[in-house]
Formats: structure tokens, C-alpha cells, sequence
């Protein structure tokens, strides 16, 4: 119901549409004959389709990307990925051996190859730390109701990205 009001869908259009969906999915009274009728109304369906040249699905398609919409997908999935760090860290201090120091001089004789590895992740680790720890002071200012706006919303999305990459740069060099 609500995505047909977000669609403009008065009650008579709606009702239509479901009358519409209803016909599609009937009940099974016989198998044969209920599967034919299925059959045939689905090929009426996708030729109807086709002819009408309806793409499949686009839902993702429609969308122009934008600053803000990206930056709340990143927020998800660095969220995602700092939880499961901050996780997998003591989990694996209490399965562990607890020799970090045979770590570190297996670490330290181990080639470049294992420790731009090493290096890399903690850049990984760090800009997701960054960028989700900045993502959140920005959503803090947003539930005091400020910065709604088109402008605001690129301007904080733009300082957000500066002070991400700022904040990284400072921990790699920790």
C-alpha cells in the first residue's frame, strides 16, 4: 500500500492492478488445466512486455549515483566491516596463542610481498574506521535537524570524504 502511494496511485488504479495480479496467480484447482491456463497467461504477460519494450527490472537503472546516496551505501558497508574487525580482534586474542611477539618477528622476516599485505589492510581498516567515524558525526548533526538541504548534504558529504582521507593519512603514519 504504501508503495502504491509513493507510485500516486489512487484507490481505483490500485484495486486495478490487483485484479490484474489476481488473474495472474490462480489458484491450482486441476494440475494440467490450472498449469495450462498459467502457461498461456505468462506468455501473454511476457509478450505483452516485450511489445510494450518494459525492461526487465530497473530498478537500479533509473537512478542517477550521487554524492549523498554513495556515501550512505559506504556508511553501511564500512560499518560492516569495522563491527567484524573489532569482532574477529578479540576472538582471536582468546583462541589465539597470544604470542604477538611471534607474530610480529614472523611478520618482520617474512618478504615485502606479506608486509605490503599487512599494509594494505591497515590501510583498508583505517579508512573504514575513518570514514565510518566521520559518517556518524555527520548523522549526529543530522538528528539535531540541521543540514537537510541539497547544498548542505553535498557540502558535509564533500567534507566528509576530506576529513576521511586526512584522518587515514594520520593513522597509517601511526
Amino acid at each position: 500500500m504504501a508503495s502504491a502511494l509513493r507510485l500516486g496511485l489512487n484507490n481505483q488504479q490500485l484495486f486495478r492492478r490487483l485484479a490484474c495480479l489476481q488473474t495472474c496467480v490462480v489458484p491450482c484447482t486441476s494440475a494440467s488445466t490450472s498449469a495450462e491456463k498459467a502457461g498461456t497467461k505468462m506468455d501473454k504477460y511476457w509478450k505483452k512486455n516485450s511489445q510494450r519494450n518494459r525492461p526487465l527490472s530497473p530498478h537500479l537503472s533509473i537512478y542517477k549515483y550521487h554524492i549523498p546516496m554513495m556515501l550512505s551505501i559506504s556508511n553501511r558497508i564500512t560499518a560492516s566491516i569495522v563491527t567484524g574487525a573489532f569482532f574477529a580482534a578479540p576472538m582471536i586474542y582468546l583462541f589465539g596463542t597470544k604470542d604477538f611477539a611471534g607474530y610480529y618477528a614472523l611478520l618482520q622476516s617474512s618478504g615485502p610481498l606479506v608486509q605490503s599485505g599487512v599494509t594494505f589492510a591497515k590501510l583498508n581498516l583505517a579508512f573504514c574506521f575513518s570514514f565510518h567515524f566521520w559518517a556518524s558525526i555527520r548523522h549526529f548533526v543530522w538528528d539535531t535537524g540541521k543540514g537537510y538541504s541539497t547544498e548542505q548534504l553535498y557540502q558535509t558529504g564533500y567534507a566528509l570524504l576530506a576529513a576521511t582521507l586526512l584522518t587515514t593519512a594520520g593513522l597509517m603514519c601511526l
